[in-house]
């Protein structure tokens, strides 16, 4: 209470204590005439408001003031025109300085991973390892690796950083300060945010999480900000400390019941799943063939305005859409980790990240047999193979060939075997089987066209053009990159066109026609560097030189 602040200061300036003002605006009045033109430093810790600093500044141009908070403290800026400094946690070389200023720089220099282990399961959050390192310099046998491990595990982790004789200094505690401050939305809008997968948010799915419209979200969310609860990356991006996300998941258990949690978790996960299903129909220029259906009434994911707006999306969430998919997993909901299988593949398959697509594959893998699903399971599998071919790993690629169930595709199962066709003949492609590739892509793209699925038709086209042109037969490589061509023109997927421009300007030159190369790989070149893809665009710039070193 400023009273009491104020009794403290006066009493600290040698006024005696029975001589102390009971009244607060006596008191302010007394410290004010008593610091005038004095050069005097005042650090107020941990101020709670702005109506608790004010009665405790001096009002004298020879003193200064320090005031800590966690806070904004909007009004002293506004009104009082004080600076605010922003302190950020510290860097890791500032942190791991820290460290060695506590226990030595041998001791750290012993176990310098252990140490940057440590940092980051500290956040590098000055107090966290502050009592980190203070349990290390009181136990002097105790290895880095082995407290690294103990603040590994998260539902530990913060009793871990909790000081034995000094609960109030623990790091919980100086959360819950701020915690317990917080109106009632606000501090539900924080502990629903420990359901969160992911450190990373936007406004939408926030909103989605709390069951909230985004204008009431956007707001609580500016209010936990102030709050320094949160931190904004971006324009309504926002980011949970390491810590903070730890001490959210406690709350949200003591505060929420389970029904509560689970339908919470329910929301968050169909804004994600039909947000990415909005953006992969965005990427191909058309509805997925193998469609999850519609949202829920209440669910509002977004739409997307095109090709790029989509791409963005997936780039600026992967992330988090991969930790969906683990905790479906591991929570055992089989159709949503199926489902988020379907509409993610394209997208990693697009940026080559060919090792999220088989985490995400092996997730959709277990979810189908787990729904007996062998048809679901058999595609999984063929991902996998696909994907491990690419990467160069014939032997996995093999393993996930054999573990593949047999299976009878009845009429409903056309857009399944087609996938699982080309999955398959790109699998027996990168491994060399050639024959067993063409007649796989031939089969796919007959069911393709029966199925009226331009994407596929466009995508089987192109694997064949490839093989084709391995084969030396320049001019079905040649007709079918110019179809493959009008058809993804026609969609408006930039990736499929940079890689059939790629494969049309590597067909051209090998018919000679150095000209006509050299224009298809400076379009492909164009679009690789428009959707920033930067492997696209080193490939195409080595196939430039080629066509144009051919030319000269």
């Amino acid at each position: 209470m400023p009273v009491d602040a104020l009794g403290y200061l006066l009493r600290g300036l040698g006024v005696p204590a029975q001589q102390v003002p009971a009244d607060l605006d006596d008191q302010a009045g007394m410290y004010r005439s008593l610091v005038a033109g004095k050069r005097i430093l005042v650090v107020l810790d941990n101020a709670a408001s702005t109506d608790q600093v004010r009665p405790l500044l001096p009002g004298s141009p020879s003193c200064s003031v320090i005031v800590t908070s966690r806070n904004r403290l909007s009004g002293l800026v506004a009104r009082d025109g004080a600076r605010r400094i922003t302190l950020d946690v510290l860097s890791t070389n500032d942190a791991v300085r820290l460290m060695v200023g506590m226990l030595g720089a041998d001791r750290v220099d012993a176990e310098p991973r252990a140490v940057r282990d440590l940092v980051r399961l500290c956040g590098n959050l000055p107090l966290a390892l502050r009592i980190a390192g203070d349990r290390a310099a009181t136990h002097p046998h105790l290895m880095m690796s082995d407290l690294a491990g103990d603040l590994s595990n998260e539902r530990d982790r913060l009793d871990v950083l909790a000081p034995d004789d000094d609960e109030s200094t623990a790091v919980r505690a100086v959360f819950s300060w701020s915690y317990h401050a917080l109106k009632p939305d606000a501090a539900r809008v924080f502990r629903l945010l420990g359901l969160h997968p992911g450190p990373e948010f936007s406004t939408p799915a926030a909103a989605a999480l709390t069951g909230m419209p985004v204008p009431m979200t956007r707001r609580l969310l500016t209010d936990l900000t102030d709050r320094h609860l949160l931190g904004e990356v971006d324009r309504d991006r926002y980011r949970l400390h390491d810590l903070l996300r730890v001490y959210a998941a406690e709350e949200v258990e003591q505060g929420e019941d389970e029904k509560d949690r689970s339908l919470a978790l329910q929301r968050m996960t169909d804004w994600y799943l039909y947000t990415a299903s909005n953006a992969d129909n965005g990427l191909r220029g058309q509805a997925n063939d193998m469609t999850i259906g519609s949202p829920p009434r209440e669910c509002s994911p977004l739409p997307f305005a095109g090709y790029l707006q989509a791409l963005q999306w997936f780039d600026t969430e992967s992330e988090n859409l991969g930790a969906l998919d683990r905790m479906a997993g591991q929570t055992r909901r089989h159709l949503i980790a199926w489902r988020l299988g379907v509409v993610v593949w394209e997208y990693h398959r697009l940026r080559r990240d060919f090792e999220q697509l088989i985490a995400f594959s092996r997730v959709s893998a277990v979810a189908a047999r787990a729904m007996d699903d062998p048809i679901g399971e058999a595609l999984s599998l063929s991902c996998i193979a696909a994907a491990s071919a690419h990467l160069g790993r014939q032997a996995d690629a093999v393993v996930a060939l054999r573990q593949m169930p047999s299976v009878h595709y009845g009429p409903q199962d056309t857009h399944r075997e087609m996938s699982t066709l080309s999955n398959l003949a790109e699998a027996y492609r990168g491994s060399g089987m050639i024959g067993d590739a063409l007649a796989h892509y031939r089969r796919a793209l007959g069911l393709a066209r029966i199925a009226g699925s331009r994407w596929h038709e466009g995508d089987l086209l192109r694997g064949l053009a490839e093989t084709y042109l391995e084969l030396g037969e320049l001019q079905h490589a040649l007709d079918c990159c110019r179809s493959a061509l009008t058809i993804f023109r026609q969609l408006g997927d930039l990736y499929a066109q940079n890689t059939v421009l790629q494969d049309l300007g590597g067909t051209l030159l090998a018919l000679g026609r150095r000209d006509e190369s050299v224009a298809a790989f400076a379009d492909a070149v164009a679009i690789a560097r428009r959707i920033g893809h930067r492997h696209a665009v080193d490939q195409g710039l080595q196939g430039l030189a080629a066509a144009k070193a051919e030319a000269s």
